[in-house]
């Protein structure tokens, strides 16, 4: 589920919605991972608007979680958030086996109540004194959409977690190491062809989706060894990734000094382990 920002889709001001109301509403990641049979979702949420902090409190407005897997077609919400404090931390569940591939979470605020006067703190000038009629289960907020990458065969490793594919207006290829604070690492591509590599993860097509790996995945990875030796502790894929070694018996002590050979090698063992290549040549008969 994308969110469409534009003033025409919304009859009431949306905070989020372009510049509608002067305030912030953010989530932020703190530690995805998995059971044999569960994804555990976990971070905080924060909001900054007088008004709609509130409602949340009075419960007259809930947030809510939505997680959607475009591969498999799945889509489930919670309600999410303790409100005594403008931030609120949550931990949820969501079922493994339902997951895989690229994995879209959002949050938004709702209203549980009906009101003919609604007129949130912080609402733009241009609305002068205009009140707003909301019914049941209107939007009042969204926040900045947040991705994951899930492989396939997710019940493997976590090694597929540690990226995110992104579009790159300069037409050139790059790797953010520090994408979202450090939650994953962004693959940022060409943007004349991001549609079409997107569309490839999507669609789980065995095949494509190992050159993609080979392609992009490896050299990030082979690169983000010499990070994760330094800033293990502040990077949440540094800990995603420790999980893959820990996984397949592989440790890096702090200040280790990896040459490219013995970079390359861990590299193509992690993807091997959440991407399993070996299976794909069996499956194709690539030579």
């Amino acid at each position: 589920m994308k969110l469409t920002i534009g003033n025409h889709f919304f009859p009431h001001p949306v905070l989020g919605n372009k510049s509608d109301i002067d305030s912030s509403f953010v989530f932020e990641l703190n530690r995805i991972k998995k059971k044999p049979t569960a994804l555990v979702v976990s971070g905080n949420v924060s909001i900054s608007n007088k008004t709609i902090h509130e409602m949340l409190k009075h419960e007259s407005a809930s947030c809510i979680l939505h997680i959607e897997s475009s591969l498999t077609g799945f889509r489930k919400h919670k309600r999410i958030g303790e409100w005594d404090t403008n931030i609120s931390e949550f931990c949820v569940e969501f079922p493994l086996s339902d997951l895989r591939g690229n994995i879209d979470i959002n949050l938004i605020c709702i209203s549980n109540v009906n009101k003919t006067d609604y007129h949130p703190d912080g609402l733009s000038f241009q609305y002068e004194d205009a009140e707003f009629e909301i019914t049941k289960g209107s939007i009042l907020a969204f926040a900045k959409q947040k991705s994951i990458f899930l492989p396939d065969d997710n019940t493997k490793s976590s090694g597929g977690c540690l990226f995110v594919l992104e579009p790159n207006k300069d037409e050139s290829l790059k790797f953010n190491y520090g994408n979202e604070g450090g939650q994953n690492i962004a693959i940022l591509v060409p943007k004349s062809v991001f549609g079409a590599l997107d569309g490839i993860l999507k669609s789980g097509d065995s095949y494509f989706n190992g050159i993609l790996v080979n392609t992009f995945f490896l050299p990030c990875l082979v690169e983000a060894l010499n990070i994760y030796k330094e800033d293990s502790s502040t990077y949440l894929w540094c800990k995603n990734l420790e999980e893959s070694l820990n996984e397949q018996d592989i440790f890096i002590g702090p200040g280790t000094e990896l040459e490219f050979d013995r970079r390359m090698e861990i590299a193509q063992k992690v993807l091997n382990h959440a991407f399993p290549l070996n299976d794909l040549i069996k499956k194709y008969g690539i030579s």
